[in-house]
């Protein structure tokens, strides 16, 4: 059972450490992983068919890239968010300095 810890990802200077439910809780944990790891592998891989049948076939239909990945999509609202509070500011600097400047002209007026 040592080697086959050591081999899966445990340390060999913390395996003996371990309780036997610790390290059962540890394996799972493991397996757990790995088989989230081959799930997301076989979804982007599926996904990527589906694109690579899009460019072949009918490219004019072909999904941009945050509606083909999603997780791309989060990256990209991030940079949107960015630009709208660059924005912001820039419209409250202006603000401000219309009303500095609008304050003076009235008082010519008047």
């Amino acid at each position: 059972m040592y080697l086959d810890c050591v081999k899966l990802g445990i340390p060999a200077e913390e395996y003996w450490s371990y309780t036997f439910e610790e390290l059962m809780i540890e394996l799972e944990a493991i397996q757990y992983r790995r088989e989230a790891e081959l799930k997301e592998k076989a979804t982007f891989d599926y996904r990527l068919v589906e694109l690579i049948g899009f460019a072949v076939n009918d490219p004019q239909k072909m999904p941009k890239r945050g509606e083909a990945y999603e997780i791309l999509q989060v990256e990209d609202t991030r940079t949107q968010q960015e630009k709208d509070e660059a924005n912001l500011q820039k419209w409250l600097a202006l603000f401000d300095n219309f009303e500095e400047g609008g304050e003076e002209n009235g008082e010519d007026s008047n």
